[in-house]
């Protein structure tokens, strides 16, 4: 799920970046979770779905765990999309 939603967030950026840019922007941290955040919140206007941005910020942790510390805006961001739209969790079967 953490690539194909790598391949989306990566496509979406395609849109206004050239590769070139968005592989150097993907080597720089706060770069990146500038991304990630526009990308979080673009989905957000688009009535997108609130896991795949947590799956893409989890992917990056995975790929590189020295960038948990810059991705705390990210993390933000699943926290304010949550408080406008709580969760709902579904109840178990029997």
């Amino acid at each position: 799920l953490g690539s194909r939603v790598w391949a989306q967030f990566r496509t979406w950026c395609l849109n206004g970046l050239s590769s070139e840019d968005f592989d150097a922007f993907c080597s720089v941290p706060d770069l990146l979770a500038e991304l990630v955040e526009c990308f979080g919140l673009d989905l957000y206007s688009r009535g997108g779905s609130l896991y795949l941005l947590r799956h893409l910020i989890t992917a990056i942790q995975r790929w590189n765990p020295n960038f948990r510390p810059h991705l705390g805006r990210c993390w933000q961001l699943v926290c304010r999309w949550e408080s406008l739209e709580p969760i709902t969790h579904r109840v178990p079967c029997r």
